[in-house]
């Protein structure tokens, strides 16, 4: 509780040398060590705690994470799938994790993980509020448009919404932003100041969100998370507004009966490769309006200098197939090097390990910097 986490590890260590049975321990001290990003070490104790505890659904949440995040992709799903059969309160989170998680499986086809997203709503969703709308039918006024986000912050969805924010008609669109986190900093100041009005939704339950959406007479609710991590599928399950699309931080179906369409383009949902729930909205271009960073470098030329490729991804999305792509780009030039960067290669064992799935795939590690996670 002192934010001493190393004190706590030594602690809890010292706590299972006296009692190596002591399952909130290994449980405790699994999660603390998943924090730091010590991934091996977070697997071993997390799978001691379920060992020891196979009905404490909690543990097998952070192991699946810590599995997910050192690419253990199936093992991680199986990890899930044992957490939310257990049926805790948070289950329908759980299994939204789970689906997020399919899409980094390349064995896994997408009628398998689309029919994944319909019983998770068949599962969880309630019936939706079928009550009239309140909204003035009146052509005049400005569209409502809210958006609903866990990540109004210095994060990469908000290098492609605040475009959209600060381009809006305001004579037509009356933006409003529902905060489901209570994060802020200055590029949440910023955000605030180019919409007509913020609401800090982070201790609303998803009834209570639904219900303020509709009593603010929103016109068209945009989920911007799905089932990405933060996200609030379920208030959209009860139908917030008349209107209700999918766009941004997810890329699949949600699978929800009362969201209505889906915003894509033809590059990310090629017509007839794709099946959604929703309607797609297919844009003429991408779906995205990226903003660059600032302060982001010149680029300058490397004349004589060889190329360096970089993948700075979650070790989850680096599945095997992914890892097949990069050995074929640096068979293809030669000289090049790759620099692999994420949150999961910030401590020695943990870089081993990466370097030996590397070395499995065919890739010489000598040509590959692993570098753990910085600010900037």
């Amino acid at each position: 509780m002192a934010g001493d986490a190393d004190g706590a590890i030594a602690a809890l260590s010292r706590a299972l040398d006296l009692r190596p049975d002591l399952v909130p321990a290994h449980a405790r001290l699994g999660t603390l060590l998943l924090q730091q990003g010590r991934l091996e070490r977070a697997t071993a104790a997390l799978s001691e705690a379920v060992r020891l505890d196979p009905a404490r659904a909690p543990a097998w949440v952070k192991l699946g994470s810590a599995l997910l995040h050192s690419g253990n992709i199936r093992l991680g799903l199986e990890a899930l799938e044992r957490a939310e059969s257990l049926a805790p309160a948070d289950a329908a989170q759980i299994g939204s994790s789970r689906l997020l998680a399919m899409h980094y499986e390349p064995s896994l086809d997408p009628g398998s993980i689309f029919e994944a997203h319909r019983a998770w709503a068949t599962r969880y969703t309630p019936t939706p509020d079928t009550r009239p709308f309140l909204n003035a039918r009146d052509g005049e006024r400005p569209l409502r448009v809210a958006y609903v986000s866990p990540r109004f912050h210095d994060a990469t969805v908000m290098r492609l919404l605040e475009p959209v924010l600060r381009h809006h008609d305001h004579r037509n669109v009356e933006a409003w932003c529902y905060a489901v986190t209570p994060v802020d900093n200055s590029i949440t100041q910023r955000v605030r100041s180019l919409v007509a009005q913020w609401i800090d939704a982070s201790a609303l339950d998803d009834t209570v969100l639904a219900a303020r959406m509709r009593t603010d007479a929103i016109d068209i609710a945009v989920d911007l998370a799905g089932h990405a991590p933060g996200g609030r599928p379920l208030a959209f399950a009860r139908k917030p507004a008349p209107v209700c699309m999918s766009w941004m931080d997810y890329f699949d179906t949600t699978g929800i009966p009362a969201m209505d369409f889906v915003v894509t383009d033809e590059w990310h949902s090629p017509a007839g490769r794709q099946r959604f729930t929703e309607t797609p909205l297919r844009l003429p271009r991408v779906r995205f309006c990226y903003e660059p960073i600032a302060n982001a470098p010149a680029i300058r030329t490397r004349a004589g200098q060889s190329t360096v490729f970089g993948s700075f991804n979650r070790a989850a999305k680096l599945s095997s197939v992914t890892l097949e792509g990069y050995r074929l780009a640096l068979e293809a030039v030669a000289g090049a090097r790759l620099i692999i960067k994420n949150s999961s290669l910030g401590h020695d064992e943990d870089r081993a390990a990466f370097a030996r799935r590397l070395a499995a795939a065919g890739i010489d590690p000598a040509r590959v910097e692993l570098r753990g996670f910085t600010e900037y």
